[in-house]
């Protein structure tokens, strides 16, 4: 897509037949989306292009993959948990908790063989996203089987992307044939485990008690809602993917781009304005929401953040299947409601970890090694 971009052939819509796969249009201007997503939505573009796989796996009820009425009655659902000043600074809360945790755990490594390691920054920067996302959605801290989630989850996210990477698509051919598939939707495997778990979780805080339970997270903001506990669920499968290995690429390439070669006065700016922020006795930054937006003291690496999110961006393709004959000219209805979490946790992991570590990345000369699966991930 970026090659069609470039090619001055083409200028913003260009047309491309794959056989049996079928005619596909790719955008490419910021006014023909527009066209799509927003102006000719309703009449001729209403549905958003859908993985098979997930549809097979039921996993299209979600609100990212949902369509029409339905996709709206979630997302109204979910606002107050993204827009809420309280939920907001729990989200804080815990990405800055999270951020500390990692720092530490890295110092302890380095300091158990002399003073440094190597590690690999992506999957660290999973690990720690995930362990945000857990807090922030499920509100997880007191669960019993919290440790058994967080494990789930991470090998549901590997198994579920390769499922949907395989080339030809042996789940499709034949189930049996795919290792990956049958770890997901096998009898007790990923899926059943993660429904159970996630089940688990809704009915140990339905039977707390209070009627309304008044919580910051995201589980707490749902049940409140009154939704049922199968939408909960679809909402908060999606959620997972759509807030971990979206938000854990953004921080691996933040920190790369500023260790290449010719970033030494960005990497300054940055480590001056991370450094200058005053700590808490518990290690977290003194910050609050308002200091990662223009103006704040982290206004340099929140500039950054959104221009690696401008090269990079996690979700670069949006979907719409065609219902109608249209012709396209040139935010939408569907606009990302994690956008601002996503920025905050980007900007305050780096802080911390710029300001506690010195980075040394062995392809710092090399261009940032990409590839797109469901999402943008880093090789």
């Amino acid at each position: 897509m970026l090659a069609l971009a470039r090619d001055p052939k083409y200028s913003d819509v260009a047309n491309v037949r794959l056989g049996p796969f079928g005619d596909y249009v790719f955008l490419l201007s910021p006014g023909s989306v527009r066209n799509v997503t927003v102006d000719q939505a309703e009449a001729a573009f209403p549905r958003r292009f859908s993985v098979d796989l997930f549809e097979t796996l039921g996993l299209n009820r979600g609100i990212v993959y949902a369509q029409g009425s339905l996709h709206k009655e979630q997302k109204k659902r979910c606002v107050p948990s993204f827009e809420n000043v309280n939920s907001m600074r729990s989200f804080l809360s815990a990405i800055q908790e999270e951020s500390v945790i990692t720092s530490q755990a890295w110092r302890s490594r380095c300091d158990a063989v002399g003073g440094s390691t190597r590690l690999d920054v992506y999957d660290e920067a999973r690990r720690l996203t995930l362990a945000v996302v857990l807090r922030v959605t499920f509100g997880v801290g007191d669960f019993a089987k919290a440790e058994e989630l967080s494990f789930v989850i991470g090998e549901y996210l590997t198994k579920i992307v390769a499922t949907a990477n395989e080339l030809p698509p042996l789940w499709r051919i034949n189930p049996a044939l795919s290792s990956n598939y049958s770890a997901v939707a096998g009898e007790n495997g990923l899926l059943a485990r993660l429904r159970s778990l996630v089940l688990a979780i809704i009915a140990e805080r339905r039977a707390a008690g209070a009627e309304k339970t008044g919580a910051a997270d995201l589980l707490g903001v749902l049940i409140d809602s009154d939704a049922s506990d199968d939408a909960i669920l679809y909402t908060l499968f999606d959620l997972i993917i759509a807030g971990s290995d979206t938000t854990a690429s953004t921080v691996t390439a933040l920190l790369f781009l500023l260790h290449r070669p010719g970033a030494e006065e960005y990497l300054a700016e940055a480590l001056q304005e991370a450094s200058s922020i005053p700590r808490n006795a518990d290690g977290t930054l003194q910050v609050s929401l308002d200091d990662c937006a223009p103006g704040g003291s982290l206004a340099f690496l929140t500039r950054c953040a959104r221009e690696t999110l401008r090269l990079y961006p996690p979700v670069p393709f949006i979907g719409r299947d065609s219902v109608a004959e249209a012709e396209v000219l040139g935010y939408g209805p569907r606009g990302c409601l994690g956008t601002r979490l996503g920025i905050t946790e980007t900007v305050v992991a780096a802080a911390v970890l710029l300001r506690d570590f010195d980075f040394e990345f062995d392809r710092k000369g090399d261009p940032l090694r990409v590839k797109y699966d469901l999402t943008l991930n880093l090789e």
